[in-house]
């Protein structure tokens, strides 16, 4: 039996940890920017900072699964992105898209690193994020060092959450141990 409900929320423990991820990562940085910690500790942040984007592409995976509504054995997130119904790619679109024009940090990274946040760019770069960098340590050197779209990878994530409790406001009900690290506590996702 599949419970699209439950594979939500296996998502959003997936993003959960993505984010408390983040907050080290920028701790990290912020102290070694102030010089309270040698260059060489940013390894460890760097180790992180894989594992964020691993646990938050897989975590897109599984809500993408969510939207199906059927078990399916596949990491590739534009295939599952295209196996969606019409109106859930449209949706996911739309609200992505609203995500994109409103964020000034997305314009000033467009602007300044040529970089596109149209959704199917999106998707082309961080399509094979999980499969390529969950086991990076049997692949050095043999794989470039993208690691996809890391900012745009958050915000598709956002979208999609967005997207999906629109749809099932229901399923936010079970959510409610979830805290957004990014709020400082606020349930989460946020309520609208």
């Amino acid at each position: 039996m599949h419970d699209s409900s439950k594979v939500f929320a296996q998502g959003i423990r997936f993003e959960h940890a993505a984010q408390i991820m983040e907050l080290q990562i920028n701790f990290q940085f912020d102290l070694f920017n102030r010089k309270l910690i040698p260059k060489e500790t940013l390894e460890f942040a760097l180790g992180l900072m894989v594992t964020q984007i691993v646990n938050r592409a897989f975590a897109l995976e599984l809500f993408f699964k969510s939207l199906l509504g059927r078990p399916i054995r596949c990491h590739d997130l534009k295939d599952l992105f295209h196996e969606l119904p019409d109106i859930d790619r449209e949706g996911i679109n739309l609200r992505f898209d609203e995500i994109v024009k409103s964020s000034t940090m997305l314009k000033v990274i467009a602007a300044h690193h040529n970089a596109s946040f149209a959704m199917a760019d999106v998707l082309n770069e961080i399509n094979d994020v999980f499969v390529t960098w969950r086991y990076v340590y049997e692949s050095v050197g043999k794989i470039d060092n993208s690691l996809g779209n890391p900012v745009a990878m958050k915000e598709l994530s956002r979208a999609v959450q967005d997207y999906i409790l629109a749809k099932n406001p229901q399923w936010r009900d079970g959510l409610n141990m979830f805290t957004n690290m990014q709020d400082h506590g606020q349930i989460y996702p946020p309520k609208n």
